[in-house]
């Protein structure tokens, strides 16, 4: 059982965490040799990670912990920036915020297993590791398996047809 009092402490902290958090996540990204923004990036794991389990949300700490890991491999340089782990980190940040979203609607929280075996994954094997398909919210958005028809799709505005179906309808029209 949580103490609510220490949960209404932990959310007064974790939305200006999270802010600060993705602002250093985005800088980093734009320039990844930046090992400050690695720092401030852990900072910020670290105080939101002791701040959920101060306030019995383990979910939240248990994630937040494991990318804390991360961020401390790559401050000391045993892991490399890459295109696949800015997706995991993103992954994990957006899984955090949905975290914070539900303790804030006193939702339960399903445990973040699904990134914390994505992290174990990419600091077991960086250079093979492939972002597997996330459970929840944060999970990438999966292309369509086909295309939708066209002609499925009602369409109001001229604008929302693609060019090459505008030009044919002009066509049928004249």
């Amino acid at each position: 059982e949580t103490d609510e009092e220490l949960v209404g402490i932990f959310l007064e902290e974790a939305d200006e965490i999270l802010e600060s958090a993705g602002t250093s996540l985005e800088s980093w990204m734009e320039a990844p040799d930046n090992l400050i923004e690695v720092q401030s990036l852990q900072r910020d794991l670290h105080t939101l990670k002791g701040g959920a389990r101060m306030a019995e949300i383990p979910e939240l700490g248990d994630l937040g912990h494991e990318l804390e890991n991360l961020y401390e491999g790559l401050a000391l340089g045993n892991l490399k920036p890459s295109p696949v782990l800015f997706q995991l980190l993103q992954a994990c940040h957006d899984r955090l915020a949905v975290m914070v979203e539900g303790v804030k609607a006193n939702k339960g929280l399903a445990p973040g297993n699904d990134l914390i075996a994505a992290i174990h994954g990419y600091i077991a094997d960086p250079a093979g590791f492939v972002l597997p398909a996330l459970h929840g919210a944060a999970a990438p958005a999966a292309a369509p398996a086909a295309p939708a028809p066209v002609a499925q799709a009602p369409v109001s505005v001229a604008d929302d047809i693609p060019v090459s179906y505008t030009h044919l309808r002009a066509h049928e029209t004249s």
